[in-house]
């Protein structure tokens, strides 16, 4: 903390400009709102503030309590501050408090983008998942599977995956050099010399499974035969779950990769452009299918942690060029972290 606000005190000393707080400047009437707006460090710090209670609000068991102390923090704390130093203290104080704030949850949604200066509403899909998620809090993170509570398994489903007999490394070749057409050979030779030792360990340590299923894998409304390569390794690459005392070193999601059959994936690039990477591990909600990985990250901080995201796949249309592409939206993302002393 004290690292964050000797930086804060250097913020201080530079040239006032206004900037984005977490609410419209334009609009300030108030003394306090005035003297945020004023300062490009306060005014960030207000937008962090606001941030890090969308957080503390997903994390904690009693919404009602960290809204009320939020409440109280603003009318006994922030708004009497005579001054920009009294303002620096106390927005730093408070977003350390709201950032220790925990709950019995160990998956919570990472607040929506914003939008016209208003965070974005959760699609429903994102608040069963939250809440299927959470039934495993006494089980390792989902690196490797996302596993269904027995109550939402009418809700989240998975496609009927056959297993593909007699595979052989060709047939696998082919599949994962569909995408990249044959425009640039070299390009595309390069790629599969790194993709092929990965592919001939599997296949002699017999954990490589193909399988296929007939879905509408980028929801263009139409259903055709999909292949899931599974590399069968993400438990060598993530040791860590077998020892609940690890669960909080960062993730490797499973090597998956799912997309339709070399000849559809060249048909669907002759129509559209696709500006996306095929989808990992998949699974339905409201006969839309969407993609799921769990991955580590490491903040600018420092701060290492990991995340699920769960993703759609879908058409766009570019309001200038009227060109129509496939691309990723982010739906929702979750972030991890064990709790001690669940019982279940």
């Amino acid at each position: 903390m004290r690292e964050l606000f000797l930086i804060a005190v250097a913020w201080l000393m530079l040239p006032i400009s206004t900037q984005a707080a977490s609410f419209d400047c334009a609009k300030a009437s108030t003394r306090i709102e005035e003297m945020i707006c004023s300062n490009s460090m306060i005014s960030s710090l207000d937008d962090d503030l606001e941030l890090a209670y969308l957080r503390a609000l997903e994390r904690s068991d009693n919404r009602s309590q960290v809204s009320s102390s939020l409440q109280q923090w603003l009318m006994d704390v922030r708004n009497p501050c005579p001054d920009a130093k009294c303002l620096l203290e106390a927005y730093v104080s408070q977003i350390e408090i709201l950032n220790a704030i925990s709950g019995r949850k160990c998956y919570w949604l990472e607040p929506s983008h914003k939008r016209d200066g208003k965070w974005q509403e959760f699609e429903p899909v994102c608040r069963v998942l939250e809440e299927n998620l959470n039934q495993f809090c006494d089980q390792p993170p989902m690196a490797c599977e996302l596993r269904i509570a027995p109550q939402f398994k009418d809700k989240i489903i998975f496609p009927n995956w056959e297993p593909v007999n007699e595979v052989t490394l060709a047939m696998v070749e082919e599949f994962l050099m569909a995408p990249y057409g044959d425009s640039y050979p070299k390009d595309k030779a390069a790629i599969w010399n790194e993709e092929r030792p990965k592919m001939e360990a599997a296949f002699k340590e017999n954990r490589l499974v193909l399988s296929k299923a007939d879905i509408d894998l980028y929801n263009l409304g139409r259903v055709h035969t999909a292949y899931r390569l599974d590399y069968g390794n993400c438990q060598t690459r993530n040791p860590q779950l077998a020892d609940r005392k690890q669960w909080h070193v960062p993730v490797h999601h499973a090597e998956v990769r799912t997309e339709y059959v070399p000849e559809v994936q060249r048909d669907i690039k002759s129509k559209y452009f696709v500006v996306t990477n095929p989808p990992l591990e998949i699974f339905l909600y409201d006969e839309e299918v969407y993609d799921v990985a769990m991955h580590g990250y490491k903040t600018r901080t420092g701060k290492t942690g990991s995340s699920l995201a769960i993703n759609r796949h879908e058409r766009w249309t570019n309001p200038v060029s009227n060109k129509v592409s496939i691309h990723t939206s982010n739906i929702c993302e979750f972030n991890y972290q064990p709790v001690s002393g669940v019982e279940k």
